[in-house]
């Protein structure tokens, strides 16, 4: 289930997840530096167009929607993005 402004939104939660899912390479993808590849492979691509107010906002909308995993890793000292088997 997408959001009201689902086009965009679903657009962009499928990028990440792609993204998320070619860069793991089982470690999980830190969100420092996520957003330069998201940008990279779509250069239009802005969270904030989308209604959120930061990057790690729509990475966790993302999540409340089961379709990534983010958590925190105090070893990595960041959070970390894993795509559901």
């Amino acid at each position: 289930e997408l959001l009201s402004d689902e086009g965009p939104v679903a657009a962009a939660f499928d990028l990440l997840v792609a993204t998320v899912r070619e860069e793991d390479e089982g470690k999980g993808v830190p969100m420092s530096g996520l957003k330069t590849e998201l940008r990279r492979r779509q250069a239009e691509f802005s969270e904030r167009k989308l209604g959120f107010s930061s990057f790690r906002q729509f990475c966790k909308a993302a999540a409340a929607k089961e379709l990534v995993d983010f958590r925190w890793e105090d070893e990595r000292g960041d959070y970390v993005l894993r795509a559901p088997a």
